[in-house]
């Protein structure tokens, strides 16, 4: 376990990172290491993006209509959120020899967990809104899909300059994180 101040440390650096990287700035990689201890350390980031995410089930739960009991959703819907953390890294820790990046692909995925951070901060708010009704029903909407269009473009943007690969390899790599994630939901979200 990191000591403290390695961790804040840690999180500084990435988070400082991924704003660079949110600015187009590729300097931005410079921040992040390529070693198995980065890897890890990395998932910091997605346990700096749980405090928004339970405020947004708790907000999804208390607006719907379901018979299931809160604990229940809750851990089935935290259990999801570790798989959707850990099945896309996998995934291309599997692909970077295919891809031939195996010196990039660690640093990619740091990147690629750190720039989450801002991603979700910017995008779940927005969901948030919309489910309370803060926003009329079209706005949010709108809103949700220029906030998911970002996402997406800062996503390529990342993978293509971390990996060094041709837009088209990105732009496929970014469609089946996409995928992988509808996916986790799809299979997540069902009644019962």
């Amino acid at each position: 376990m990191l000591p403290l101040a390695h961790m804040v440390a840690y999180i500084s650096v990435g988070l400082s990172g991924a704003v660079r990287l949110v600015k187009l700035d590729t300097k931005g990689l410079d921040y992040f290491g390529d070693t198995t201890a980065d890897f890890w350390r990395s998932f910091l980031a997605a346990a700096m993006v749980v405090p928004l995410f339970l405020l947004y089930l708790v907000i999804r739960f208390v607006g719907s209509d379901t018979d299931s009991s809160f604990p229940a959703y809750l851990v089935a819907q935290l259990l999801a959120y570790a798989i959707a953390w850990l099945a896309f890294p996998l995934i291309m820790l599997y692909m970077a020899p295919i891809l031939q990046k195996e010196d990039k692909v660690v640093r990619y995925l740091v990147a690629y967990n750190w720039l989450s951070v801002i991603q979700n901060g910017v995008y779940l708010p927005v969901v948030i809104l919309g489910i309370t009704g803060t926003f009329a029903q079209g706005l949010s909407n709108f809103l949700a899909m220029i906030a998911l269009m970002w996402v997406l473009g800062m996503t390529l943007f990342v993978t293509r300059k971390a990996l060094e690969v041709p837009i088209g390899t990105a732009a496929g790599i970014v469609v089946m994180d996409l995928l992988l994630g509808v996916l986790i939901e799809v299979l997540t979200s069902r009644p019962g």
